[in-house]
């Protein structure tokens, strides 16, 4: 799952919905220790800030690493 879903609902075709926006919504982690293509999941973007270099990194669909620097 990309992102944590908690509780559960009663009515299963809107627990039905929340399970797919769960399933295909993008989950952040923060990190201060750079992300490697190991340790960043799938459907995760890893927020690296170290406190002089800051990047978002992303896996790609080759399962390689990539990174956009910040400012």
């Amino acid at each position: 799952m990309a992102i944590d879903k908690t509780g559960s609902v009663e009515d299963p075709n809107l627990e039905s919905i929340l399970s797919g926006m769960a399933q295909d919504a993008t989950g952040i982690l923060y990190t201060d220790t750079v992300p490697t293509a190991a340790t960043t999941p799938p459907g995760k973007m890893v927020i690296y800030d170290n406190g002089t270099t800051k990047r978002i990194y992303f896996k790609t669909g080759k399962d390689n690493l990539g990174y956009v620097g910040l400012t």
